[in-house]
């Protein structure tokens, strides 16, 4: 595992003990964020370049996002700032779906048939015993 993979598991799964249950509605905002920098170059260079101080950022945040997310966020993304590690915020929210995943009991699957017509139910039955057993 990468320097950095460890660096986002660590923030990721702090971040989620210290909402406990709600790590959906976590996962949301995060995603949000994340998707706000990706469609919003000056945005997501605004919070990447040194030459801005941590307050003007961490202000500028406040404005764009604090109505819409948990102020536990507010502080996530605060701390980031500070320690100017705004550009993991990606890797950690990946890492931080796969942990809730985990915690939850989640499973991804995809599943490619060649038509509709040919996935009968045995073939759906398995699938579904696939998932339970993977539960356990």
């Amino acid at each position: 595992m990468s320097v950095i993979n460890e660096v986002s598991k660590r923030y990721a799964t702090a971040l989620l003990d210290t909402v406990g249950a709600d790590g959906l509605a976590l996962e949301e905002q995060l995603m949000s964020i994340c998707n706000a920098f990706k469609q919003d170059d000056k945005m997501q260079n605004l919070f990447e370049t040194p030459r801005i101080s941590s307050d003007a950022k961490k202000e500028i945040f406040k404005r764009a996002f604090g109505s819409k997310v948990d102020p536990i966020v507010l502080s996530f993304i605060s701390l980031l700032i500070d320690k100017n590690r705004e550009e993991a915020i990606y890797g950690i929210t990946d890492a931080l779906i796969l942990e809730n995943n985990r915690r939850l009991g989640r499973v991804r699957a995809q599943v490619t048939v060649s038509s509709k017509d040919h996935f009968d139910s045995s073939i759906e039955q398995e699938i579904k015993a696939l998932i339970e057993n993977n539960r356990e």
